[in-house]
């Protein structure tokens, strides 16, 4: 979960006035790209990235 918060974090001091609809779909990517990201529920990730 920390591993997801950071890269939102990062995403989003990267790229300043991202929504939640960005951050909600890089945390897809990251369970697409990361199998022990996908192992996390959904709802888990979407919350780390607020």
């Amino acid at each position: 979960m920390q591993f997801v918060r950071n890269k939102c974090l990062r995403y989003w001091m990267d790229n300043q006035g991202v929504g939640k609809k960005q951050l909600y779909a890089l945390c897809k990517d990251l369970a697409k790209e990361f199998a022990f990201a996908n192992q996390l529920n959904s709802a888990a990730r979407q919350a780390s990235a607020e």
